[in-house]
């Protein structure tokens, strides 16, 4: 779960370790500073050392405060601490849980959870029924985008969909949303209704459906100028069943509301996902048995550019 600050100057992350009074394992969290050096290598620094689990760290956006969740008190609050020192901080309790978060703008930070219990549930919870449901969509918890004030301790859902988000992506600016929705509980057995994917506009409240002629789009990623996101797909012979496949890369590009494969130059594909660089492209290629990175410049039509790491160049993952 390693995460770079927005300084680039320190790196958070989690190990294990075994609790032998619990029969159990335990995260905790450490801070790299990548300023800081000492024989040979960068400064590192334990943060948490508790008989809980520690996890899910992310920096704010000024790379000073340290949030993070936890599995005391069920999991269901955020926590943050100074990257300076001292105790970790409550910062506010989500009775439905927070997942999945991104920061929209220097205090505004988005999540995926839901509305909590219906009033079917809490009936159902009264009753102590055990019965386990296989496939209920008729009592689907839908999962959804909120927005938290990290300031002012408020909430507020941006997304009003009827079936739960199963990923999402913040555009620089704040402005959009692109987020897929999973259409039934049986997705995962037989591939079958297809995901949706939309495009929300946050300024305006508007929502547009998107990409419904590709295959299976996953991956959403924002360039820095807020023109446009990338999105990885899978070319295959059998699209209903989501099989085997060529991983592809597409952009979308925001003013046209229109989208694009882009040229490789490989056969084989993408493999291992790919990293948006500010407006450019860093794609891990299919390599038979092993995989090797390539640089694709936006400015220069995505020309692509091969990286060289000595022995190590298929040897590396993300």
């Amino acid at each position: 779960g390693a995460v770079i600050s927005p300084d680039n100057k320190m790196v958070i992350w989690s190990k294990r370790r075994a609790v032998k009074e619990k029969d159990r394992f335990v995260s905790d969290l450490y801070l790299t500073r990548l300023n800081i050096e000492k024989d040979e290598k960068f400064k590192t620094i334990r943060l948490t050392n508790a008989d809980e689990s520690d996890f899910g760290a992310f920096f704010s956006p000024d790379s000073e405060t340290i949030y993070f969740r936890s599995s005391r008190d069920k999991g269901n609050k955020l926590w943050s601490l100074s990257i300076y020192g001292g105790e970790p901080q409550k910062v506010h309790e989500f009775k439905n849980g927070i997942s999945n978060t991104q920061w929209q703008n220097d205090s505004i930070l988005l999540f995926a959870s839901n509305d909590g219990k219906t009033l079917y549930e809490q009936e159902l919870k009264k009753k102590k029924d055990n019965v386990v449901v296989v496939e209920d969509e008729e009592h689907w918890t839908i999962s959804k985008i909120y927005a938290f004030d990290v300031k002012k301790k408020k909430i507020k859902r941006l997304t009003n969909n009827d079936f739960p988000i199963n990923s999402y992506a913040v555009s620089k600016d704040g402005k959009y949303l692109a987020y897929a929705t999973t259409q039934s509980r049986h997705y995962s057995s037989d591939a079958n209704p297809k995901p949706k994917y939309y495009l929300h506009n946050l300024e305006s409240g508007t929502r547009t459906q998107i990409l419904a002629d590709v295959h299976s789009p996953y991956s959403f990623q924002f360039t820095e100028d807020n023109k446009g996101f990338y999105f990885a797909s899978s070319l295959t012979n059998n699209p209903k069943w989501d099989g085997a496949g060529i991983g592809q890369v597409h952009y979308y590009d925001l003013a046209s509301k229109t989208h694009q494969k882009i040229n490789l130059n490989w056969d084989w594909g993408m493999e291992g996902g790919f990293r948006v660089l500010e407006n450019d492209l860093l794609v891990s290629l299919a390599n038979g048995t092993t995989r090797k990175w390539a640089y694709y410049a936006k400015n220069e039509g995505w020309r692509k550019k091969d990286l060289d790491f000595g022995e190590k160049t298929e040897h590396l993952s993300e």
